[in-house]
C-alpha cells in the first residue's frame, strides 16, 4: 500500500482512488499543505496560499518521501526543501498552447494597435499607420515546451526565432541560436520571457542588459515578475529605447495600489491569465498526474521530472 498525501481537493483524491485503489489516501488542508501523516511516501502539492508562509526547516515525515508531484510547471514559490525529496515532478507544459496563443495576440496588438485604429466617429476616418509580424525577429529567453509552442505559431506569421537557453548555442533549422541576454536584446523586436525564475534569471532583465536593447523594442513577460528590475523597465520606456512591454506577470503579484505599472502608457498589463484558455485543462492536469502514479506504482520512469539543482 502506498500512502499519499493530497493537497489537491478531496474531488481528485476520489479520482486517485477510484483509479488505483492499492493507494492510501489522506487529503490534507490546503491552508498547511505541508502537514503531512507519518508514513506518507508520496505528497502531491498545489501552489494554492498556504505555501506563502511555509516553516524554514523541513517539517515532520518530509524527510522520508519519496515523491512530490507539483500541479504546476513552475516551482519557484515552494519552499526550498521541497527540492530535496528525491523525485520531484511538476506540469510542465500543459498550458503552452494558450500562453503561446497569448504571446502572439501581445504581439500582433503592439505592431498592429488595434485599439486606436478602431472607428467610431465619421472624423475618425483616416489609414492609420500599422506594422507587421512578418520579417521581425522574435527573441526567447527560455525553449522548452512554452518557448517551442511559441516559436512554433511565429513561424507561420513568418518571424525569425532568436533563442537563448541555457543549454547553450547549438544550431538548429528552426532557430538562430543567441550566445547571451545582452547580444540577444540588441537585435530583435519582440522579446518573450518564457524561461524559469532561478537564481540566474531573477533580474536578468536590468538597466545594464536594457541599454543594450535595439530601439524600439517590444517586451513580452509571461514567466515570472522577479525576471524584471521594473524601475529599470520604466526608464527604458520613458527614454523610448524600448517602445512597450506586455506584462501578465509581475512582482509582487498583483502589484500594490497606486503601483506606476498600472497607468504607464507603454506597459499592457494583464491579470496572469494569459494560460486560460483550454477548457480541458482541468481535465489534462489530472490524467498527467494519474500517469504519473500508474509509472510511479508499475517502478517506470516519471514524466516531467524536475532537476533540483537547475531547480525547473
Amino acid at each position: 500500500m502506498v500512502n499519499l498525501a493530497n493537497g489537491l481537493g478531496e474531488e481528485f483524491g476520489a479520482l486517485i482512488t477510484e483509479r488505483f485503489p492499492q493507494v492510501a489516501i489522506t487529503n490534507v488542508a490546503q491552508s498547511e499543505p505541508w502537514k503531512i501523516p507519518a508514513g506518507t511516501e508520496v505528497a502531491f502539492v498545489g501552489p494554492g496560499p498556504g505555501w506563502r508562509n511555509p516553516p524554514k526547516d523541513l517539517p515532520d515525515h518530509w524527510g522520508a518521501l519519496k515523491w512530490v508531484q507539483a500541479v504546476s510547471a513552475g516551482v519557484d514559490f515552494f519552499p526550498s526543501w521541497l527540492l530535496s525529496v528525491p523525485l520531484v515532478t511538476c506540469g510542465r507544459g500543459l498550458t503552452a498552447e494558450p500562453i503561446a496563443e497569448y504571446v502572439i495576440c501581445a504581439m500582433l496588438n503592439h505592431e498592429k494597435n488595434f485599439l486606436t485604429a478602431r472607428v467610431r466617429r465619421a472624423e475618425d476616418w483616416g489609414i492609420p499607420s500599422m506594422g507587421t509580424l512578418h520579417g521581425r525577429k522574435l527573441g526567447l529567453v527560455g525553449y522548452g515546451a512554452l518557448g517551442k509552442a511559441i516559436a512554433r505559431l511565429a513561424k507561420a506569421f513568418g518571424m525569425e526565432i532568436v533563442v537563448l537557453k541555457r543549454s547553450g548555442g547549438e544550431t538548429s533549422a528552426d532557430f538562430t541560436a543567441a550566445t547571451d541576454i545582452k547580444s540577444l536584446v540588441a537585435t530583435v523586436d519582440h522579446l518573450v520571457l518564457a524561461a524559469p525564475l532561478t537564481d540566474k534569471t531573477r533580474g536578468m532583465i536590468n538597466a545594464d542588459v536594457l541599454n543594450h536593447a535595439k530601439k524600439g523594442l517590444h517586451l513580452i513577460n509571461i514567466a515570472r515578475g522577479a525576471q524584471i528590475v521594473i524601475e529599470d523597465l520604466y526608464a527604458a520606456l520613458d527614454a523610448s529605447q524600448l517602445s512597450g512591454a506586455t506584462l501578465d506577470v509581475t512582482s509582487p503579484e498583483p502589484p500594490v495600489p497606486g503601483d506606476p505599472i498600472y497607468s504607464h502608457p507603454k506597459i499592457f498589463l494583464t491579470p496572469h491569465c494569459s494560460w486560460r484558455g483550454r477548457e480541458d485543462l482541468q481535465v489534462r492536469q489530472d490524467e498527467q498526474m494519474l500517469d504519473n502514479i500508474r509509472r510511479y506504482l508499475a517502478t517506470e520512469p516519471l514524466n516531467d521530472i524536475i532537476d533540483a539543482v537547475r531547480g525547473y
